[in-house]
């Protein structure tokens, strides 16, 4: 993802940033980061900052004029409008000024530069559109729990008419996912029941008024997908197949379209968008856009780091939405259908890598410099202290988020026995690495869970690498008093 709530991403880059600028050498240049390719970003009301960016760059080789001092705000957060006017404003003009728009890949921010951006508030149309997108919702919810009825009568199965443990709320906020993910998931298992018992039954005038009942509600519920899955269910024809086809390509080309109309919002265009998805997405869809909406007019989680921000630093104002995350193109782990315009989409998204020199005092920061070259002399020597939380995992049947991290620091623990030569520690159980000394000469630690209180059983070893695993460690960095250090 490109933007987070909490400041860990940029904080957890900054173990990467300071790896080794080598410079490219045949066969590997597509890897290779060069010092001409690097900024580096300081506040200039903070001597240590701009003091820590000089040494990072005589350090590594950086020339002295990819140093960038801004006047920024004196603190960890800043607010929306200093972001886009000291900071993303004043950044591109140095670099065009300086002929370095077109070579720059990556940029250092320093000890100083703000880590976090407050979120700003809706305006008066935004809040205008997420009140219209409240009453579809509540009006849509409405609509779908009465065709949930008539799916239970069309089964003659009234005594269950009430069996949903769905909450009723009242009128006046947006419903939660997990209401709404109860309702859909209901009446979709209802739908899906009568369909079955249905093309169970003997044929009858009764039948084809039944079906007929159906094949309404269906395609009020999922809009003409309820057509394309009809077809796909059946024995086609070549006809058939053609129609399917066409089918497919027109609900296709509605998702798209409905895509370009959300970028731009606007009356005219919102009210095609609602069109568009009651239409080829059913009331379900209708419900999605409206969750789409509200998160997004309402800014939704729209605080961000300003380290993630920073990754589209040529976009201007406006042509990305700020609430909630947006998916990177450049992700390594891209299903394999997204992965097939990988490179058009990557050539169409100017992405910056952006990683952060940083820690609770300036000579951590510098310590922290140092010990990077050295450990890219000697090697990152030491143990691997891999810390999960003993979880159950089934491939098979499917388990619950939490089980799938759990499994992952599992297998990564399987990865490094396999192919390192480093001594590895798995610790499998609710317990952690939690009394002091426990995890001596440590050269990698890869674990959670306590969250927002550190537990200092740790001695890491130069260069060593550090990933805890949490929704929002690293509130501040500079606070002493920061419970999460």
């Amino acid at each position: 993802m490109l933007r987070t709530r909490t400041i860990v991403a940029s904080f957890l880059s900054l173990f990467f940033g300071i790896l080794a600028l080598e410079p490219c050498v045949e066969g590997n240049s597509h890897a290779a980061l060069t010092p001409e390719q690097l900024i580096i970003l300081v506040n200039d009301r903070d001597p240590d900052s701009v003091r820590l960016g000089r040494f990072y760059a005589r350090r590594r080789g950086i020339p002295p004029s990819h140093i960038i001092a801004l006047d920024l705000p004196y603190r960890e957060s800043m607010s929306r409008t200093e972001y886009e006017e000291d900071l993303v404003q004043p950044l591109r003009k140095a670099l065009v000024k300086k002929n370095l728009s077109g070579q720059t890949r990556a940029i250092a921010t320093i000890y100083g530069v703000p880590l976090k951006i407050q979120a700003p508030y809706s305006t008066n149309q935004e809040k205008r559109w997420a009140q219209d997108a409240l009453e579809w919702q509540q009006a849509t919810m409405t609509f779908v729990r009465s065709l949930r009825a008539q799916l239970t009568d069309l089964l003659e199965a009234k005594s269950h008419k009430n069996s949903s443990n769905e909450p009723q709320r009242e009128k006046g906020g947006p419903a939660n996912h997990s209401d709404l993910n109860q309702l859909v998931q209901s009446t979709g298992n209802a739908l899906t029941s009568a369909q079955i018992q249905i093309a169970n039954l003997a044929d009858s005038p009764a039948l084809s008024e039944k079906k007929d009942r159906l094949s309404k509600i269906g395609r009020q519920l999922l809009g003409l997908r309820a057509n394309l899955q009809a077809q796909e269910k059946s024995s086609l024809l070549k006809t058939q197949e053609r129609s399917r086809a066409l089918l497919s390509r027109e609900i296709r080309a509605s998702n798209q379209l409905l895509t370009l109309l959300l970028q731009d919002p606007s009356d005219k265009n919102r009210n095609l968008a609602y069109q568009l998805a009651q239409r080829y997405l059913g009331l379900f869809g209708v419900l999605s856009l409206t969750i789409d909406e509200i998160n997004r007019f309402t800014l939704k989680d729209a605080d961000a780091s300003v380290d993630s921000e920073l990754s589209l630093l040529w976009y201007e104002p406006g042509e990305y939405r700020l609430s909630e995350r947006s998916p990177n193109p450049l992700y390594a782990w891209q299903s394999a259908k997204s992965s097939e315009n990988q490179d058009q989409v990557a050539s169409e998204f100017p992405l910056l890598m952006i990683s952060r020199i940083d820690a609770p005092t300036p000579q951590l920061a510098q310590q922290m410099v140092e010990q990077a070259i050295l450990a890219e002399q000697t090697g990152i020597t030491g143990k691997a202290y891999i810390d999960a939380r003993g979880l159950n995992y089934d491939k098979v049947h499917g388990t619950s988020d939490f089980a799938d991290y759990d499994e992952s620091l599992r297998a990564l623990a399987r990865l490094l026995e396999k192919r390192s030569d480093y001594s590895v520690i798995l610790d499998n159980t609710d317990r952690r690495f939690s009394l002091a000394g426990e995890a001596s000469s440590v050269g990698l630690y890869a674990g959670w869970y306590r969250y927002r209180h550190y537990e200092d059983a740790f001695t890491f070893n130069p260069g060593a690498i550090g990933y805890h695993i949490a929704s929002g460690e690293a509130i501040s960095i500079h606070n002493p008093k920061e419970a999460g250090w």
